[in-house]
């Protein structure tokens, strides 16, 4: 019984911190100064193991499966053949309590040619289990819901 009281004042202190929700003022776009724990940081991870070719950390921020058993094979599968060359953020925006869009300006080598991207990643706020939760929860971690560019 006391279970299900604490899972509805979770409900309940979740839906209210939804509607007083307020989008942060004036992101930085320099990576220097993004804040550890923010979806910027978790995505400025990953786009410099993706320099570096570090598949392993990569799969850090992307979704994956309970079930698989070794997402960086998956990974690197797919990045493999697409080595990132650089990159810019051209746009950070707190789109909800737990999503926030960054553009990002890519110059990515695939086959020899070098092309050149801006991408939306949409970054999501999510628990252990995969459950998106509020950015303020102590155990939030940032996730990139679609990460397939190119």
């Amino acid at each position: 019984m006391s279970d299900l009281i604490d899972q509805r004042k979770g409900i309940d202190d979740f839906r209210n911190e939804l509607e007083s929700w307020i989008a942060r003022d004036s992101i930085s776009l320099n990576p220097e100064k993004f804040e550890v724990g923010s979806p910027e940081y978790a995505l400025n991870i990953f786009l410099n193991c993706w320099i570096k070719k570090n598949y392993g950390n990569m799969t850090e921020t992307l979704p994956t499966s309970k079930s698989e058993i070794k997402p960086p094979l998956r990974i690197k599968k797919y990045f493999q053949e697409r080595f990132l060359k650089s990159f810019k953020y051209n746009s950070i925006n707190d789109v909800g309590l737990s999503n926030t869009t960054i553009c990002v300006s890519l110059e990515i080598e695939k086959r020899g040619r070098l092309e050149e991207k801006d991408y939306n990643f949409i970054m999501l706020a999510k628990d252990e289990n995969g459950t998106i939760i509020s950015r303020n929860n102590k155990s939030a971690k940032w996730y990139s819901h679609d990460w397939k560019v190119l």
